[in-house]
């Protein structure tokens, strides 16, 4: 299993360095993917459904948030305080939680810890859903401009009924 886990970072470390990205951006990229396979890894190690549910979301957007970045790298700098701070705490609170559960350690505080993470997460999927989303901000505007202007050459050219809005 190990020996699996170094095979696809290998190939993924190859995949992104063969894209010719900027040293940043790369080291980024690496970066994120090792924490999608924390996050992979704490999922297998608690066992608690709606938590793992919880996890398999956040994995695959922070998973969609690497590969837009991959695909159009000048996003990079957005991705600042996500790597500097939200993946870090997030792993540190998910890698708490499975000690918890894979150590069978008890206890009211314990309980009421994990009951708070696993009341949390919705909220956390929530922000890296906005992360995501904002990476797609730009986009929305270069397509409303381009719509914008695509309808006003129809109209020039008498392609549209100007009554229609």
């Amino acid at each position: 299993m190990q020996r699996q886990l170094r095979n696809k970072k290998k190939d993924y470390v190859e995949e992104v360095e063969s894209l010719n990205l900027e040293e940043e951006t790369e080291k980024i990229l690496i970066k994120g993917y090792s924490y999608i396979e924390s996050l992979r890894n704490y999922n297998n190690r608690i066992p608690d459904e709606k938590m793992s549910m919880q996890i398999d979301r956040l994995e695959g957007t922070t998973r969609r948030i690497f590969d837009e970045v991959k695909q159009h790298p000048e996003k990079t700098g957005k991705l600042r305080r996500l790597m500097d701070y939200y993946l870090p705490t997030v792993d540190s609170i998910l890698a708490r939680y499975a000690q918890f559960d894979n150590n069978n350690i008890t206890g009211e505080n314990v309980e009421a810890s994990k009951q708070q993470i696993s009341e949390t997460m919705g909220t956390i999927n929530e922000g890296f859903d906005n992360i995501l989303n904002s990476l797609y901000s730009e986009d929305k505007m270069d397509i409303t401009s381009d719509l914008v202007v695509l309808k006003q050459m129809f109209e020039g050219d008498g392609l549209l009924d100007n009554k229609k809005p």
